[in-house]
Formats: C-alpha cells, sequence, structure tokens
C-alpha cells in the first residue's frame, strides 16, 4: 500500500497545474509500467492500478475516470472498471448496451474469477478501450457486502498495462479493494 502520490481538487489550482499533473501521473505510470514487466516476478499483477474516489455522488468522478482511461487507451492497454457499490453510469456515458458488470462476473464465477473470464465480461469500445461495468438496475446491486473486488482488480491488472477504478464516493467505496 503506497498511498497517493498526487490528488487533484476540484476547481482549486489553475488549469496549467492540473494538465502538469496528468502529465507527471502519466509518465510515473509508464515508466513504473516499464519497470515491472522488465522485473515482475510470474504470476504477478503487471497493471498499474489508477484511483477515482469522488467526495460526493453527481461531482463528475466518473466522468473523469472514464475520460483519462480513454485518453490512456490511445498508447496502452487500458481497461476501466467501476467498481462502485451503487448503480454504474459508464454503459450511459459510452452508449453501451451490455448486461454484463462486475456483480454478475462475481456470481457466475463463484467470487473468484480468473484473467479469462474477466476478459469475457470486458466491453470494448472502438478506440480498443475495455470496461467492466457496474450494475445499471437496482436488481443487479450485489447482495453481499461488495466482497470479491479485490479479485475482480487481481484479474484485470494481470490483463492490462494501467487499470483505471472508479469507486464511486463515500465511505462504502473504500471498504474493499
Amino acid at each position: 500500500q503506497e498511498g497517493a502520490q498526487d490528488y487533484l481538487v476540484k476547481g482549486r489550482g489553475p488549469a496549467d497545474l492540473i494538465v502538469r499533473s496528468i502529465r507527471h501521473a502519466i509518465e510515473r505510470n509508464r515508466h513504473a509500467g516499464l519497470a515491472q514487466k522488465r522485473g515482475g516476478a510470474a504470476g504477478q499483477p503487471r497493471g498499474q492500478i489508477l484511483v477515482f474516489l469522488g467526495a460526493k455522488g453527481g461531482v463528475g468522478t466518473s466522468t473523469v475516470a472514464l475520460g483519462v482511461a480513454s485518453a490512456l487507451a490511445a498508447q496502452r492497454k487500458v481497461i476501466a472498471a467501476e467498481l462502485a457499490p451503487a448503480l454504474g453510469s459508464f454503459a450511459c456515458l459510452l452508449g453501451a448496451e451490455t448486461e454484463e458488470s462486475w456483480p454478475r462476473l462475481l456470481a457466475s464465477t463463484a467470487g473468484r474469477p480468473t484473467p479469462v473470464e474477466a476478459g469475457r465480461a470486458l466491453w470494448r469500445s472502438p478506440d480498443g478501450l475495455r470496461v467492466l461495468f457496474g450494475p445499471r438496475r437496482v436488481e443487479q446491486l450485489p447482495q453481499t457486502d461488495n466482497s470479491g473486488r479485490e479479485a475482480v482488480v487481481q484479474a484485470l491488472a494481470s490483463m492490462a498495462d494501467i487499470v483505471v477504478l472508479d469507486l464511486g464516493c463515500g465511505r462504502a467505496a473504500l471498504e474493499e479493494p
């Protein structure tokens, strides 16, 4: 658990500071990814994980997470995952029509998805971004304490250079992974 390297506060700071912070984060992740590919042990997750967590709902966290993932996908293998313990918005933002979601993936794999199984649950955008959606209807919300999200993250990290996680907002989003 290394902690956050940077954080940005919406509406605080000049635009050039935000642009510079994002560029530095991308460059840091590029170098970290190259180092991990050279020296990573077999079986270890190889993908860097970027986490987006909102202070409250409706402030655009999912939109920013998806935008960063799309920008990174132009140069790297990227998976965006909507792992909030609430209804997701990625499918709506992308105009995707699929029933796949992380609760459905967990239900179909007894809570321990392999990379192959996780790969089947991903939606692919025309620009190469792969996406794991959150639940889109109330009946799809998990009936558990969200256990299993860590297994999903591990499976996704073994499949991509960068995994962008949208954890939603609030205390429940921090309980796991």
